[in-house]
């Protein structure tokens, strides 16, 4: 029988921010998805699944290029290295597929806390 891996959920977002020193990437486990640090790399995958006109209907940002995926990435990794967001890709554990992304925004070590905001993008089949 294999050793339980740990294993994190947004709940624990806050024990998280705790005992953190400095904000760096960080997988999260869950049941069904995983969380992996959001990279350059994602955004073909995040374009196949995310650039659907009804997934970004009541958002102010355009996805109607492949460009406009790559600003979007761009953008979050720019907060990312700013220190107030943490953003990921995100994984359905079943099949190894990114369907999507996620990010912890508005966080601020020296207090220890964010204010749970996040942003999500799920493929349409996943809506």
């Amino acid at each position: 029988r294999k050793a339980a891996r740990p294993s994190f959920c947004i709940f624990e977002l806050p024990y998280l921010l705790r005992i953190m020193t400095h904000l760096q990437p960080i997988t999260l486990t869950g049941q069904y998805v995983q969380l992996i640090p959001l990279t350059l790399d994602h955004v073909d995958a995040l374009w196949e699944v995310g650039h659907h006109p009804s997934i970004w209907k009541w958002n102010p940002l355009p996805m109607v290029r492949r460009e406009d995926m790559v600003a979007y990435v761009e953008s979050a990794l720019e907060s990312q290295s700013k220190g107030d967001m943490l953003p990921f890709a995100t994984v359905e554990r079943k099949s190894g597929q990114i369907i999507g992304s996620t990010r912890f925004a508005a966080i601020s070590l020296p207090n220890k806390r964010s204010d749970g905001r996040g942003l999500r993008l799920l493929g349409n089949e996943r809506l």
